[in-house]
């Protein structure tokens, strides 16, 4: 039982890592020694924001009150950083580079004595390269950054570590930049890798159910290519459920797209109702046209005109 006295950043730290039951190697792992996190847990060691926010970030939590703890310059910086990631999510890519320019020059000690300043600046940089179509140096600039929390990026650390979102996020930049480069193969392991992990992590999943469910989103069309049609339609259905669970809409008409696809398949081997396929593309054809997305809206009415004759007549209320 923690109270005024104990209650400190350390304790926080190890109560959540000990409710996760998440060993102090997995929650170090890249990103400080096993000693350095038990000296942060007894509250012998500060953190500064940028390693809190990564720390919180492996426990899924987003710590926003760094003026209790913090400096003026690492609050300053937090809400820059917090600033590019909205430009981000936005698409606002110009914006996006004067920023980082900014924030470069004006932080270039802390940038280059800190690994973790290092992560964000070459993460963001890979991610301007790639709407320039810049993709071999996008991609060279995205593995430098997650292997600098994430050493063993290419597959041994599902096993040994606890990793968060913006972690995640970076692999998943870097599997988009590998598939433009035309390294679809690795593109693929990359976002298998990060599915395994949080198919093995139910609360990493519901924390990261965006990730989770665009991961699926990018492995159905390829699983579908490969004609693991079985494999792509549980994937589907997975992240639909979890979806449904969690009351969210991440990537929703494009997974049931992808599902009426394997739907199709399966139906023209027998193996499925044309009801089925009907229904799910229905339902992505509506959904899609409710987040005006004309484009994929008039691929799957190419699908429903071949498949379905007549469907415009039917009522969503029978599927």
């Amino acid at each position: 039982m923690y109270n005024e006295d104990t209650w400190t950043i350390g304790n926080i730290v190890k109560m959540l890592r000990n409710e996760q039951e998440v060993t102090g190697a997995e929650l170090s792992y890249g990103l400080c020694s096993l000693t350095t996190l038990s000296r942060i847990e007894a509250s012998e060691r500060e953190m500064n924001v940028i390693f809190s926010m990564v720390l919180f970030g492996r426990l899924g939590y987003h710590p926003d009150k760094f003026e209790l703890y913090g400096s003026k310059e690492e609050y300053a910086q937090y809400e820059q950083r917090e600033s590019m990631e909205n430009l981000k999510k936005e698409g606002n890519y110009t914006e996006l580079e004067l920023q980082l320019i900014k924030y470069k020059a004006l932080w270039v000690a802390d940038i280059e004595k800190d690994v973790l300043q290092q992560q964000f600046v070459d993460g963001m940089e890979g991610v301007l390269c790639f709407q320039k179509g810049e993709y071999a140096r996008s991609v060279e600039l995205l593995k430098r950054a997650v292997v600098f929390t994430i050493p063993e990026w290419e597959d041994k650390w599902l096993e040994k570590a606890v990793i968060g979102e913006a972690e995640l996020e970076i692999m998943g930049m870097l599997a988009d930049a590998l598939e433009a480069d035309e390294d679809r193969e690795k593109a693929f392991e990359i976002r298998r890798n990060i599915l395994s992990y949080l198919e093995k992590k139910p609360t990493s999943r519901r924390q990261m159910l965006r990730i989770y469910t665009e991961m699926i989103a990018k492995l159905a069309p390829v699983l579908l290519e490969q004609k693991d049609i079985g494999q792509a339609l549980k994937r589907c259905e997975d992240g639909l459920a979890a979806l449904a669970e969690g009351g969210r809409m991440f990537h929703w008409p494009t997974l049931l797209y992808w599902k009426g696809r394997c739907l199709e398949e399966l139906y023209h081997i027998g193996q499925a109702e044309l009801a089925a396929v009907e229904a799910a593309y229905i339902r992505a054809f509506y959904i899609f046209r409710l987040f005006e997305n004309v484009t994929m809206a008039e691929e799957v009415k190419l699908h429903l005109d071949k498949e379905v004759p007549g469907w415009e007549y039917i009522r969503l209320e029978k599927l």
